[in-house]
Formats: structure tokens, C-alpha cells, sequence
């Protein structure tokens, strides 16, 4: 959940396109998040080895997010859309899942604490892992982008003013304006430094996306050592084996009358 709050940055701030235009390019990412979670909890009711489907989808996650940590300046706008697609797609397939696996592990008395306990959880990882994603940012953007401005010299004006910008996410109105106001001496090492700034960002981002891909990927291991919770035959089951536990506990009582 983290990485999906960061994802923004990606498109301003590496691939150069608006605010407007980065919100627009979240959208199949929403909506495939949406269609999967729809789709999933129709496939729980078909698919037996449920672990096998959770692992599957945390296995594509891992393979998109590495291919999503290859983003550069210069990269096509659609690539990380359609890479960030297929991500909102397998997070639509463990939601609900993660979900309908604790509601069938535990004794059907507890599955609204283990509801509760899920939900809990999962919005307690945004926070955290936004906080601990956003610290890595800041570590490893300030040397990425200062190592790449060594070479290049610009007035001390241009310096302070594309610095307060890349703290900001590198608005590409904001950039255009600025451009306008460089003498037209300095335009090609303006130029140069925006471009170096943009890929010490990306550098920095693909550091967060290859690190969320190390997360998932124990997620993997995880999922995969669970015991496994056949989910149509539980739900089932459980009214039969509590009706007849009344029945025998009846019968006992009448025997013991």
C-alpha cells in the first residue's frame, strides 16, 4: 500500500508529465484494483488451492515491480501504466483473499475478529510503510541528485530553485516556467541539470520499488508455507459439524435424564 502512494511521483517527477496527467494514468490502476477484487471473489469459490492463487499473485507483483523499478527519463508513459495495471490486478486478488482465508482458519464464532484483525492491519501497513518508504526516499534522493549536479555548473539562483523544486516532485509547469526566465547562456545546462535530477530520482524510486519487490517476495515464501484452508468445503461443513455437536450434546442430556 505504500508504494501505491508513492507511485505519483513517478510520473511527474521522472517521466516529466503534468499533475493533471499523472492522476489520469492512476485510473486503470484503480479500476483494475476494483475488477480484480470482483473477479477474485468469484475465482474463491471455484479454486481449491487457494495459497497456490495467493502466491501466484504475489509472484506477478514481484515481476512487475522489478519492471516497474526500470523507469527512466526518456521511458514511454504507458509502460509503467500498464506495469502499474497488472500491479492493481494482483492487489484486487489478495485483498479479498487474504480476507476469506482468515474468515475460514478460524472457528466460526472468531470470524469477526478475525475480520476486524485483517482490516486492522492492512490500514496500519500504509501508514508504516509509507513512512519507512518515504525515509528511504529522502536518504537516497539527496545523493543520487547531488552526484549527478556535480558536473554542471548554473547560477546560484537556477541551483536554489531547481533544488526547492525536486523537493516538491519536479512540476513540470513549474519547470517550464522557470525555463522561460533562463538566460538563453545557461538553457543547455539547465537543461542538463533537470535531466540529472530526474534520473537521481529515478534511482531513487527504482531503489523503493526493488525494495517493496524483496518484501513481496517473502510474501511468496510466506504464503506458500501456510497451512492450506479448503474454502467452499469450511463454509460448507461448519453449520453441518455445529448442528450435529447440539445434537449429540441433546442426546446426551436426554440419556443422562
Amino acid at each position: 500500500r505504500g508504494t501505491a502512494y508513492l507511485v505519483p511521483l513517478l510520473y511527474p517527477a521522472v517521466l516529466g508529465v503534468s499533475a493533471a496527467q499523472s492522476g489520469n494514468l492512476l485510473i486503470p490502476m484503480m479500476a483494475a484494483l476494483a475488477m480484480g477484487s470482483a473477479f477474485a471473489s468469484k475465482l474463491l469459490m471455484r479454486v481449491r488451492k487457494s495459497l497456490f492463487l495467493s502466491g501466484a499473485a504475489f509472484a506477478r507483483m514481484v515481476v512487475e515491480m522489478i519492471l516497474t523499478a526500470g523507469t527512466a527519463p526518456g521511458t514511454s508513459h504507458w509502460i509503467p501504466a500498464v506495469v502499474l495495471v497488472l500491479v492493481g490486478a494482483a492487489m484486487g486478488v489478495i485483498y479479498p483473499m487474504s480476507t476469506s482465508v482468515v474468515q475460514h482458519a478460524v472457528p466460526p464464532q472468531s470470524v469477526s475478529s478475525g475480520t476486524s484483525q485483517v482490516q486492522f492491519w492492512r490500514m496500519m501497513a500504509g501508514p508504516v510503510s509509507l513512512a519507512v518508504l518515504g525515509a528511504i526516499l529522502s536518504a537516497k534522493m539527496t545523493g543520487a541528485i547531488s552526484t549527478r549536479l556535480a558536473g554542471i555548473s548554473l547560477p546560484s539562483r537556477l541551483s536554489s530553485a531547481l533544488a526547492a523544486n525536486a523537493r516538491s516532485g519536479l512540476d513540470a509547469s513549474a519547470i517550464a516556467r522557470l525555463r522561460s526566465t533562463v538566460p538563453s547562456g545557461d538553457a543547455g545546462a539547465f537543461d542538463h541539470a533537470v535531466l540529472a535530477i530526474r534520473s537521481g530520482l529515478a534511482v531513487s524510486l527504482d531503489t523503493l520499488f526493488l525494495s517493496t519487490a524483496g518484501v513481496v517476495a517473502v510474501a511468496v515464501v510466506c504464503s506458500l508455507l501456510l497451512r492450506e484452508v479448503p474454502l467452499g468445503a469450511s463454509a460448507a461443513s461448519r453449520p453441518a459439524e455445529a448442528s450435529e455437536g447440539r445434537d449429540n450434546s441433546e442426546l446426551e442430556k436426554e440419556s443422562t435424564t
